[in-house]
């Protein structure tokens, strides 16, 4: 996946400079009804061990 951010910043490289609160930024900006929105904001609640809530999401995106 290629999502870009304004600051020019693909999403992979905020994990790997461990930059969450700007993840948190761009994933509002994602709609959440959308299965890339539902992947994001899976990914933010494991990172906060949000884990049923990520199951949620997880599901969400696997099965519509």
């Amino acid at each position: 996946m290629g999502w870009k951010l304004d600051l020019g910043l693909k999403y992979d490289e905020i994990f790997v400079l461990d930059q969450w609160d700007r993840m948190e930024k761009f994933v509002d900006m994602v709609h959440a009804n959308t299965q890339d929105g539902a992947f994001l904001r899976a990914v933010l609640a494991v990172k906060n061990q949000e884990y049923r809530k990520a199951n949620r999401l997880i599901e969400k995106v696997c099965f519509g």
